[in-house]
């Protein structure tokens, strides 16, 4: 019997170029039968990462207006997804939206920093501001950076196994419920570490690394596991799905010799993803 689509809200920046934010989280997100809502955050001219000069319009101030119409029509939200925020004014409305749509499914990616240091243009104000999200998240998928901003442990420091591990607890006792840790790399093989009620310990999945930066694969991964979720698959294989897909991706747009700043050539592998999705199959298998 054919249901009604589950609705989520997307709370992220719209670049005009770069598969990245809402670019990819709207195509994946609507592939796996979900209505997807946007809520920007901000408009670019292009995503940020190794380019300059990019255009750039907060939205801080639009988005109470579009929640607040939303509440007038009454609708609902079965999921939330939050990502890229134009500023940190904007977490207490996030707050105020996961809360008024008490019930929904929460994944809050805090991006805020990568390869050991905030991202241009965003200052320390965003680590108490998606600290102070954490108790609302169902579901958390910083990068290995972004957890140790939010656990309070220098980025700097050598990461082993027993820090990451002790960052994907520091995280959760942050108040989310489950935590994704995603740049865990060990030799040549990259992946998540995943912390969950619905495991009996941690679990690190892994991949075989390729070499480079390629910008939107963290958004790539957490939109994944977001549909993923938002169709009934366990955790686990949400993020082994998401992970192998990404790896997949990202083979694919270095071999075509793409701009990797311009983000992932995923389109064309959607039908893939979506049979999996609705198999609950892994993607590996």
């Amino acid at each position: 019997m054919m249901k009604k689509a589950k609705r989520v809200l997307c709370a992220h920046d719209l670049s005009g170029i770069g598969r990245c934010s809402l670019t990819t989280a709207l195509p994946i997100l609507s592939s796996a039968g979900l209505e997807a809502c946007p809520l920007p955050t901000a408009l670019l001219s292009t995503q940020t990462g190794g380019i300059s000069d990019y255009s750039y319009l907060d939205l801080t101030d639009e988005m109470p207006k579009m929640l607040s119409h939303w509440k007038k029509l009454g609708l609902s939200f079965d999921g939330i997804y939050t990502g890229y925020l134009g500023k940190p004014a904007q977490v207490p409305v996030l707050k105020e939206a996961i809360e008024y749509y008490h019930g929904a499914f929460v994944l809050v990616d805090p991006v805020m920093g990568d390869a050991q240091e905030l991202y241009q243009g965003f200052s320390p104000e965003y680590i108490p501001g998606f600290r102070s999200l954490m108790p609302l998240a169902d579901l958390t998928t910083p990068n290995l950076t972004e957890a140790c901003l939010l656990a309070g442990v220098d980025p700097r420091l050598p990461m082993t196994p027993t820090l990451e591990t002790d960052l994907a607890f520091r995280v959760r006792d942050l108040g989310a419920k489950d935590v994704v840790i995603t740049g865990i790399a060990r030799d040549n093989e990259i992946g998540c570490l995943v912390l969950s009620s619905e495991l009996d310990k941690p679990v690190l999945l892994l991949q075989n690394m390729v070499p480079g930066i390629y910008h939107g694969s963290g958004d790539l991964l957490a939109c994944i596991v977001m549909a993923s979720r938002m169709n009934g698959l366990p955790l686990l294989n949400s993020v082994r799905l998401a992970l192998d897909f990404t790896v997949r991706a990202i083979v694919r747009t270095r071999d075509l010799g793409i701009d990797p700043r311009f983000g992932l050539d995923f389109e064309r592998d959607l039908p893939r993803l979506i049979h999996r999705i609705q198999g609950g199959i892994p993607e590996h298998e």
